[in-house]
């Protein structure tokens, strides 16, 4: 048997509407062939599961909720996800908010974090009130397989995010996104007592600005709950510190590799979502400290931890990050927004990366048509794909070559963000594809596409995530996109975009060319 991996993208709320309603149609699919319609059968071919940001939101809920799991048994409760269902608790909590119904996101990030809110720039507070409570019964235990739903608890989940690597050249750095991430806080001056960290590991570029860390579930390895700082060595992987001032700095050596059983369930898709932490950070000066998740990296594991601790001294204040391993974490998607490249990472670590491994991923855009990356093909003809494809391959957002070993700055950002390698297939899997789709969908009646692709993938050597190059496989790829959605939800109009976005991809995978497509995929037909 071939190795399977599904992957689900970041993307919000909107990737979390979608992936509901892919979920949806994969259901429907099942039953249509008399199968028992449950997520066990499902998933019942499936090794793995990678995640990212909002993908993280659809896999926990769907790993940990009974109630989600009941529903989605039948038609009539899948019916009502987007009514009284979870999307519809997730829509009533966005209402809900006293800031809601601006017509940008700018008016309503500041606000909805605020601790008028009760967020007070708390991003696992922001995620549970508008992802976790919605749910309902989301378990309150830890990060290990027994807080999970029964057909979940022998899969292989795996959460993308990052360590930051952020560090200040100059003054400017420290006014402007990207900021360094605070550690601690000492004396009585701050800022200017403020101490930053950055990660670095031996094999990612000196100019990157993250480092990519993979937390774990796989109750079929010896360690049923784990993080990995992808392919670092043992001792490989350290956190720098800096006092604001320049007075003093310091560094200590963390664990490329541990237990993750101590974090509370959620934690994981915490940290792969924080997304807002960068971008932020320079309009919070004061609160600077608490939108990225603070984690400890010790010997005894990877555990929160609340905020920044406050000292006397700076020397203190440096000896108390190392001795707890203080780091922030930072979406995923400032290094892979796919999470394909910590799926396979995660396999070659686990048991070897094999010839013949499939892959089904799940990529939720807003990105218009037009923004997609143009790839000349080997007959000279023209492929449109989004930017987190294309860069798995190689390509930028221009359609050059990416670099082949250093870092790269993300085009998406309003800012220089420079991520590391995630470069993972060669570039000639891609050109040799047709221009066209295998098939699409898209509804005359708004602004949604689906379409499917099926290509025949080798990977390359990366140091980044310790793949190995020249291993062969498939990938079928559903790219999901919807320009009038918005990964968060300001007004009514996307919330109503959220149900088109789980009753499209629903319907989508109705069709006869939709259903036999993603029971291929799901290897179901099998």
């Amino acid at each position: 048997m071939s190795q399977k991996l599904v992957a689900f993208s970041g993307g919000g709320w909107h990737s979390l509407s979608a992936l509901y309603g892919m979920t949806a149609g994969a259901l429907d699919a099942l039953e249509q062939r008399g199968q028992t319609r449950d997520l066990n059968n499902l998933f019942g071919n499936t090794d793995a599961i990678a995640a990212n940001s909002g993908g993280t939101w659809a896999l926990t809920t769907l790993a940990s909720s009974t109630a989600i799991n009941t529903a989605l048994q039948s038609k009539s409760g899948t019916d009502a996800i987007t009514n009284s269902g979870f999307l519809g608790q997730v829509r009533e909590a966005f209402e809900r908010l006293p800031q809601f119904g601006q017509r940008s996101v700018e008016p309503f990030m500041l606000p909805l974090l605020s601790d008028k809110n009760g967020i007070d720039f708390n991003w696992e507070r922001l995620v549970k009130k508008l992802v976790y409570a919605p749910a309902g019964d989301i378990p309150d235990g830890q990060f290990t397989p027994g807080s999970l739903t029964r057909w979940a608890q022998n899969k292989h989940l795996i959460f993308a995010t990052g360590l930051s690597a952020i560090r200040a050249r100059n003054i400017f750095d420290r006014a402007l996104p990207p900021q360094p991430m605070i550690a601690a806080r000492s004396g009585l001056f701050p800022p200017l007592n403020n101490i930053e960290s950055a990660a670095r590991a031996n094999n990612i570029p000196n100019d990157a600005q993250v480092i990519p860390l993979s937390i774990e579930l796989n109750n079929s390895a010896g360690t049923n709950s784990l993080f990995r700082v992808t392919g670092a060595g043992t001792n490989d992987v350290r956190i720098d510190y800096n006092s604001v001032r320049g007075f003093q700095r310091s560094s200590t050596r963390i664990p490329s590799k541990g237990d993750a059983s101590q974090l509370p369930l959620i934690s994981p898709s915490v940290y792969s979502s924080a997304a807002f932490a960068i971008g932020l950070n320079a309009l919070t000066t004061r609160n600077a400290d608490k939108l990225a998740p603070m984690v400890s990296l010790t010997p005894q594991g990877l555990t929160n931890y609340p905020k920044a601790p406050q000292t006397i001294s700076e020397r203190a204040g440096h000896s108390t990050a190392k001795e707890r391993g203080l780091a922030r974490t930072l979406d995923g998607l400032f290094i892979d927004n796919t999470a394909i490249s910590y799926g396979l990472s995660a396999l070659q670590s686990d048991s070897g990366l094999e010839n013949n491994f499939q892959i089904s991923a799940f990529i939720n855009t807003t990105n218009r048509l037009s923004d997609w990356v143009n790839i000349t093909l080997n007959d000279d003809g023209i492929l449109k794909l989004p930017y987190d494809i294309t860069m798995l391959f190689g390509f930028d957002q221009d359609g050059n070559p990416l670099p082949t070993n250093d870092g790269y700055p993300i085009p998406s950002l309003p800012f220089t963000f420079t991520q590391p390698n995630a470069v993972v297939f060669n570039a000639d899997s891609l050109t040799g594809i047709p221009a066209d789709p295998n098939w699409s969908f898209e509804p005359s009646d708004s602004n949604v596409r689906l379409e499917q692709r099926t290509i025949k993938v080798t990977t390359r050597d990366n140091e980044t995530f310790g793949i190995p190059g020249k291993i062969n496989g498939t990938l079928n790829l559903f790219i999901f996109s919807n320009p009038s959605s918005d990964p968060i939800a300001y007004n009514g109009n996307i919330l109503n975009q959220y149900d088109t976005n789980f009753n499209s991809f629903r319907q989508a995978l109705n069709s006869p060319e939709g259903d036999s497509l993603i029971a291929d995929s799901f290897a179901f037909n099998y």
